[in-house]
């Protein structure tokens, strides 16, 4: 059977939900990168005992649209029964460094994080200047890598995000949110990188139903429950019938 689009059944079935997740890609971010309004997190699980966004993104907007907002704005929409907090950034956040001896992890918002490279971005992107010779890429010395400060470590320090073949942080916790779902809503992804292309479908092996909103249709999208094409940021606050605002940077 096709997914359903109707927005009356859809809102039935969230009503009912106790145990929501939701999982982003990179559709959330897409408009305006911080799309995670409390009205959201009103309209999607008014009755949830717990409300869980499992996010793919490592751009930490999602974690910044909350503080932002702040926990007096949820509390205005009727949310103090929901775990608050529940963002789960499962391949990590650009803008925190890792150090590779110590492990430490610590935000860092400096552009570039290492002095030595400011300005080679722009000789790594022209692979070939106007004389159609290739552009050398940017070489700098070990020395003047980042380093990790923590009690005089040392270490290198690399991005905090979760490359191809690494381990996935707190991965029982989150499957063991997805193992007690009782719905789930896809939010801007295709859902083709494991393991979250495959929490809908614990989901709906458990009994739950499954929502998804992304641009356009992908071959998993034909087993969920209801299916709703478009920007996400528009087609999920017109199903939960709420108006949802564009933050955007002062």
């Amino acid at each position: 059977m096709a997914p359903s689009n109707n927005v009356n059944s859809f809102r039935k079935a969230l009503q009912q939900s106790k145990n929501l997740i939701l999982v982003a890609g990179a559709g959330l971010s897409a408009a305006s990168g911080r799309l995670l309004d409390p009205n959201y997190r009103g309209a999607v699980a008014p009755l949830a005992i717990n409300c869980t966004l499992i996010t793919q993104n490592v751009d930490g907007l999602s974690l910044r649209a909350q503080d932002a907002l702040g926990s007096e704005s949820l509390d205005n929409v009727g949310t103090s029964n929901l775990n608050q907090g529940q963002i789960i950034e499962m391949h990590g956040r650009l803008l925190e460094t890792l150090c590779t001896k110590c492990k430490h992890r610590n935000l860092d918002t400096r552009s570039p994080i290492c002095p030595a490279l400011a300005g080679t971005e722009l000789r790594t992107e022209a692979v070939m200047d106007d004389a159609g010779k290739r552009v050398p890429e940017a070489e700098i010395s070990p020395n003047d890598l980042p380093r990790c400060g923590k009690d005089g470590c040392g270490g290198l320090l690399r991005p905090g995000v979760v490359w191809f073949g690494e381990s996935i942080p707190r991965l029982n916790a989150i499957e063991s949110l997805v193992e007690e779902a009782d719905m789930c809503l896809v939010v801007g992804t295709s859902s083709v990188v494991y393991p979250a292309a495959g929490f809908a479908d614990v989901v709906q092996d458990n009994g739950g139903k499954v929502a998804v909103f992304n641009i356009e249709a992908s071959q998993g999208d034909q087993n969920a429950d209801f299916l709703f094409l478009g920007p996400c940021e528009k087609t999920l606050g017109e199903a939960l019938g709420i108006e949802v605002p564009i933050i955007r940077e002062a």
